[in-house]
């Protein structure tokens, strides 16, 4: 019996210490308790090669002080742009650029665009490693002169994202309803 007890005891320890070192406090940026303060789009007219620049700024995130930065998106109608989206958490000294990780995490995150009165289409999302829609990239297409809003989504959805997931799934990592207008 003895010799049993020892036998689990090892058995014991091992597990316990494959399972702690398993579980370490990755500190990666997107864990629940990062901070994203900043949304920044970029996007890049077709035949142009100037970036247009629009942020959200939110330096103490969600509650607490509203935002500081909060930019209309002002596009030209009938025109196509090229886009890329950036999550950063700028209340440290040294500004943290989120986004390399939510590549790297790709099969775990994506961005969702929902336009609402505005005539903009996204489409043409990047994907990750499982070809599934990640959204960091993707072609803005504007239509006629219109106003309203465009909601840009980041969802956090590690083991549950299909290739046809909707806005639901997932915890949202950050959300920002910008106002748009197409001019």
């Amino acid at each position: 019996m003895k010799k049993f007890s020892g036998l689990a005891l090892v058995i014991a320890t091992i597990f316990f210490v494959a399972t702690v070192s398993c579980n370490k406090d990755d500190k990666s940026p997107l864990n629940e308790e990062e901070l994203i303060t900043t949304l920044r789009i970029t996007l890049v007219k077709s035949g142009s090669a100037t970036p247009l620049v629009f942020e959200f700024k939110d330096p103490d995130g969600s509650g607490g002080n509203p935002p500081t930065r909060f930019d209309t998106i002002k596009l030209e109608s009938g025109s196509s742009y090229s886009s890329s989206v950036e999550v950063l958490d700028e209340s440290k000294t040294t500004a943290v650029n989120i986004t390399p990780e939510v590549i790297a995490e790709g099969t775990a995150h994506q961005f969702y665009y929902q336009p609402s009165g505005v005539g903009i289409i996204v489409q043409n999302l990047n994907a990750d490693i499982k070809g599934y829609p990640l959204g960091n990239t993707s072609t803005w297409t504007t239509t006629p002169a219109t106003q309203g809003f465009l909601k840009i989504t980041l969802k956090h959805k590690p083991g549950i994202k299909t290739a046809t997931d909707d806005v639901s799934v997932g915890e949202t990592d950050v959300e920002v309803n910008f106002p748009a207008k197409v001019q």
